[in-house]
């Protein structure tokens, strides 16, 4: 059997990538779409482009994890690890909501550097493109909030996902400080419900 083709009969892109550093890579016959999984035609410089490009915490719980399955499936264990720290992270963000993100975005900030790195390694000449990140964590702008009866003046502040996410922290850690634990915990459920709703309103 080709020493590059695993048992299953799948090809086994990472072996063949350490031995050969690159070589004469094209890109898929097949356009990666998140979420794809392994083919005969499988695009892994853009699987590759899409996890350096997107892959932020904007991208949303559910798009990293499909984004992790491609690369799994198609054995990038290397490139996919530190995305899936970051998932295990949003999924469990424990009693510290302002750790739990540093670790988040430090996890991700390396999962993008990998996937460019290894199209570095490829001979890939290409570089992400800075207004996908703008677009993405400028996303919140688009709202219209004149539509909404809103009790306080988040749409004045919340100019971006950062100061949703810095305000959101401040108000969680002061809660606990002033209520106790047992409010920590009635807000870790409320945002559980909030996150499952976001990612509803996503499917569209």
């Amino acid at each position: 059997m080709n020493k590059f083709v695993s048992t299953n009969g799948r090809f086994n892109h990472g072996r063949w990538l350490k031995e050969f550093k690159g070589g004469n890579i094209t890109e898929g016959t097949k356009a990666y779409e998140l979420g794809d999984m392994w083919s005969n035609d499988f695009d892994y410089i853009g699987m590759l482009k899409y996890g350096a490009e997107r892959g932020f915490y904007e991208l949303g719980l559910d798009a990293l994890q499909k984004l992790f399955n491609s690369f799994e499936d198609v054995n990038y264990h290397r490139e996919s690890q530190d995305l899936g720290n970051a998932i295990d992270w949003m999924e469990d963000p424990g009693k510290d909501a302002n750790q739990a993100g540093e670790r988040i975005e430090d996890f991700l900030a390396r999962f993008r550097k990998k996937c460019a790195s290894t199209l570095d390694v490829m001979g890939v000449k290409w570089q992400p493109n800075p207004s996908i990140e703008r677009s993405m964590r400028e996303a919140i702008n688009e709202v219209d909030y004149s539509t909404m009866r809103l009790k306080s003046n988040i749409d004045q502040k919340w100019d971006s996902t950062d100061t949703m996410l810095d305000d959101m922290r401040q108000f969680i850690g002061a809660s606990v400080a002033a209520s106790g634990p047992d409010m920590g915990k009635e807000l870790a459920s409320a945002l559980k419900l909030l996150m499952n709703f976001a990612e509803g309103e996503s499917r569209g």
